[in-house]
């Protein structure tokens, strides 16, 4: 285990919630049995198909001398919905479940999303405990108490504020994680960084100039699975980024935990377009994708506000290409349709859209005063770009 450690998450006094977050590697018994002596060993574990055949041994192990119910879920953001939550509701019936038992989300986003609704709102409140397996969940989803599922209409249109007591970050699950899913958690980070006031994005350009060779404009000597690799190999490196994403989104929502607008709005920096962006695509972009876009669409769109401050598109798009995401629309994606999503947002006032729009580094704000033909502008940008 490379980091035998943990933060307490303290949140607002009116929450009066804490939240255990333990980050490790091959910790998930050492920290999870403790946890289940409250339910004598039972839980209804809502894990994630894939990672399931691809770590069903380690997390039997875990398991082991433990009453816990297995149900299957199939992750991915088609299966966010209300039919999928049925069976779930279905499953922990089945199981015997009573309000003592806990649920375990062991999955990334889309898992914990839907486990966690459903620990919120069966029985009216089942403990919950999140094991995010991919990047994306351990920076993000699995912290913050979001939860929820998507309707046709749009996405997370249904959703609780609904904190789990523990949450175990076991990095060993990140050994069989897809590419795809590896650029997700780094569009994230990007993200983070560009809202962290303490260097976190001077310190990633750092690392990957020293051993990435990103001061090469060509960056050829490294391909992007070398890249995850390198990454995953820095036990030190990978634990900073994690704690470093982790205690950025807690400093903003630490007095903003239902997102009422007074600092947590941050975090949704790229998600209005991205968003519109994964529904308009049948998603086909994946969040992280989607996520990368938005920044690039963010910033651009204060540009054209002329509200931006530092000259950081450029220097945004090559590290958003660095680790293989898009910095531009897919082709064949048409303004109507993502016109149309926009207006779905669940982040609209009064029919307007909020878009969070960075000013510089670490310098944020949100505006519903942006007129759509400034949005078009930078949607026509980002589709020849």
């Amino acid at each position: 285990m490379f980091y035998d450690g943990h933060f307490l998450i303290m949140l607002d006094k009116i929450v009066n919630t804490e939240i255990n977050y333990h980050l490790g590697e091959n910790n998930l018994k050492q920290v999870l049995q403790p946890a289940l002596r409250t339910s004598q060993g039972r839980a209804l574990v809502v894990v994630d198909r894939q990672v399931w055949l691809n770590q069903e041994k380690y997390i039997r192990e875990a398991f082991s001398d433990t009453k816990a119910f297995f149900y299957e879920f199939c992750g991915g953001e088609t299966h966010k919905n209300l039919y999928e939550i049925q069976k779930i509701y279905q499953a922990a019936l089945v199981s015997g479940a009573d309000r003592s038992m806990p649920v375990i989300a062991i999955g990334g986003g889309v898992t914990g999303d839907m486990a966690g609704f459903v620990a919120a709102t069966f029985m009216r409140g089942l403990p919950l405990i999140q094991v995010p397996t991919s990047l994306l969940a351990m920076i993000d989803s699995s912290v913050g108490g979001k939860n929820g599922f998507d309707l046709p209409e749009g996405k997370n249109l249904v959703g609780t504020f609904y904190n789990p007591q523990l949450i175990i970050a076991d990095t060993s699950f990140l050994r069989t994680l897809p590419e795809k899913e590896w650029t997700n958690g780094f569009a994230e980070i990007i993200k983070t960084a560009l809202l962290n006031t303490e260097s976190l994005l001077e310190k990633i350009e750092a690392y990957c100039v020293q051993y990435l060779n990103y001061a090469n404009d060509h960056n050829n000597e490294f391909s992007l699975s070398q890249k995850i690799i390198t990454i995953y190999k820095d036990k030190n490196f990978l634990k900073y980024l994690i704690e470093a994403s982790v205690k950025t989104k807690i400093s903003l929502i630490m007095s903003d935990p239902f997102d009422l607008g007074k600092e947590r709005y941050k975090l949704n920096l790229g998600h209005t377009f991205a968003h519109s962006l994964e529904v308009s695509s049948d998603y086909k972009l994946a969040h992280g994708q989607a996520v990368a876009i938005g920044i690039i669409g963010a910033l651009l769109l204060s540009d054209s506000l002329k509200i931006l401050e530092e000259p950081i598109i450029a220097r945004m798009k090559r590290l958003v290409c660095f680790w293989g995401l898009p910095a531009a629309i897919p082709q064949g994606l048409e303004w109507e349709k993502f016109a149309k999503n926009l207006s779905s947002d669940k982040k609209r006032k009064g029919g307007r859209n909020v878009f969070v729009l960075p000013l510089a580094e670490g310098k944020i704000i949100q505006s519903a005063d942006v007129d759509l033909s400034h949005i078009k502008r930078v949607f026509d940008s980002l589709s020849v770009a």
